[in-house]
Order: C-alpha cells, then structure tokens, then sequence
C-alpha cells in the first residue's frame, strides 16, 4: 500500500517543470512583478513632486479682506 502512494506521489510531480504544457508561469510573474515595480516608481515620483509643492505650514491665516461678518457660521 505504502509502495503504491509513492509511486503515485512520484508520478504526480513528474508532470511539473519546463516539459509541462502552459510553463509560462515564471516569465507572466516576472512581467507582473516588473510592472508593479515600474508603477511603484511612477507613485513615488508623482508623489514627491506634489509633496515639494505643498506650503511649508498648513497654519490659518486670516485674510485682511475678510471681515468678521463675512465669515460662514461655524456649527
């Protein structure tokens, strides 16, 4: 009993590797994992480009044209 599910066993993972139809499992990986990174690196320029533009402070200042009365009520 014990013979035959090795051999079974052995059998099975014979049909894995380059000579199994459909091995394009490594080089779609590859492409997918190349593409992430290429958008990674897309992110991370957009990024840091909006990042440089952003004021130093993000302190209110009140504007001298805007009076008291003029302000929205606040809740």
């Amino acid at each position: 009993m014990q013979e035959n599910l090795f051999t079974l066993m052995a059998g099975d993972l014979a049909q894995f590797g380059p000579e199994r139809d459909g091995a394009l499992a490594g080089p779609i990986g590859m492409v997918i994992i190349m593409s992430l990174l290429a958008v990674t690196v897309l992110l991370v320029m957009n990024m840091s480009k909006r990042v440089k533009r952003l004021p130093q402070s993000f302190d209110h200042h009140e504007d001298a044209n805007q009076s008291s009365d003029d302000r929205p009520a606040s809740s």
